[in-house]
Parts: C-alpha cells; sequence; structure tokens
C-alpha cells in the first residue's frame, strides 16, 4: 500500500498557494485558481503526486493531476470542482485524456459535505455520457496526522465511488483551513502520500493553524 501525504504547497512564484473563497464557512479541498500541492509516495522518494488549479472551465475550477516520476509526468488527468459558500465541494466531472475534452455530468455530486463531523455521510449519485456515477462518503474519525509539512488535525473521511461497473474506495484526510493532507487511493496507488515541506509550508500553516 502506498500513502500520498502533502510536502509542499507552493507555485513558481513562491507565493502562498492555499487560496479560499471570500465568505467561505470551510475549506477542505484547493479550488481556489492557483494552488499547486506537491504529495510525495511513502517509502518512495521517486514518485510525487502533483495537484494544482490552473484555472477554470464550464464554470468550475480545473484540478489537474500529475504523477512524477524521477522529475519528469509520466500520467496526468484532470476534475472539475466548485466549492458553494458553506464549504461543500461539488464534482462536476473530468477530463478524457483521450480526447481532451471534458466530460460532464448531467448533475454535480457532493464530493465533501460540510462541516465534516465523526459520523457524516453523503451519497450521490447522477448520469454522464459515459453512464451512471455515484459518489459515498463518510467522516469515520478525526486524527493527528503527521506528515514532513508538519502535524494536522484532520477528518479522515472514507470514500466509495462506483463508475462503469467499477467500485473504488479511498480514503482521504482534510484538514479545514489547509485542505487535503494525505491521501491512499488504495488499489490506484497503494501507500500513503504526504507532503514534501518548501520554503513557503511554514508560512501556510502560520495562516491556517
Amino acid at each position: 500500500m502506498k500513502v500520498f501525504t502533502l510536502v509542499s504547497a507552493f507555485c513558481i512564484t513562491s507565493t502562498i498557494l492555499v487560496l479560499t473563497a471570500s465568505g467561505q464557512d470551510h475549506y477542505y479541498w484547493p479550488t481556489a485558481v492557483g494552488n499547486d500541492h506537491y504529495y510525495q509516495i511513502s517509502g518512495d522518494t521517486e514518485q510525487m503526486i502533483r495537484r494544482f488549479v490552473p484555472g477554470e472551465a464550464h464554470g468550475a475550477s480545473t484540478l489537474m493531476v500529475e504523477l512524477i516520476e524521477s522529475g519528469e509526468v509520466v500520467d496526468s488527468g484532470g476534475h472539475l470542482h466548485t466549492t458553494d459558500s458553506e464549504g461543500r465541494v461539488w464534482y462536476h466531472g473530468w477530463l478524457n485524456s483521450g480526447t481532451g475534452a471534458w466530460v460532464l455530468f448531467d448533475q454535480p455530486l457532493l464530493y465533501i459535505d460540510a462541516p465534516l463531523a465523526i459520523g457524516s455521510t453523503w451519497d450521490t449519485w447522477t448520469d454522464s455520457p459515459f453512464g451512471f456515477y455515484q459518489v459515498r462518503g463518510e467522516c469515520v474519525a478525526v486524527e493527528l496526522v503527521s506528515v514532513p509539512a508538519g502535524t494536522f488535525e484532520c477528518y479522515h473521511v472514507h470514500y466509495s465511488e462506483s463508475y462503469f461497473d467499477i467500485t473504488e474506495e479511498y480514503d482521504h484526510w482534510y484538514c479545514d483551513g489547509v485542505g487535503l493532507i494525505q491521501f491512499d487511493d488504495h488499489q490506484l496507488l497503494p501507500g500513503y502520500v504526504t507532503p514534501v515541506e518548501s520554503s513557503t509550508w511554514s508560512s501556510v500553516k502560520e495562516l491556517f493553524r
């Protein structure tokens, strides 16, 4: 099992990139343009995941995800999200890597409910051009998570995601005010991912801890 943990949150201009929307009650997911986060796979110094928001499309933020090995991007994908005024995160569709076009759901799916609390659950489904899509989430615990960037109080959310006759289960750890601290995608890249420390990460923690 490989777990991904947050190692840095920065951009090429070395400015702080944990950005939140004005008036937003809770912050669990990087939907503001300019957010840029790097995650390290536990026990593997050659592989990293970069999750960044370069812009918007179809009225939503474009969250791009890159798998980096030995400094080279070897795989990538994209997702569309919005965050409402209460901090709930909605999933609008994904990037078809074969065509380069965005695949939109008939209705957005609730990806993170807010506020998170132990025992909270949500279950949403919709149709897409490729068929039925469902996301189920449950906040199973509040845990202190230590990663290269520091120690954070996190909401541990377990997900079950069904599409194309496939069901995947995975776990995310969110810190309110900072974002995604750690994730475990089980079948895809087993193991924990941790954040890498950067010159700006201490400044980020000063703002949100």
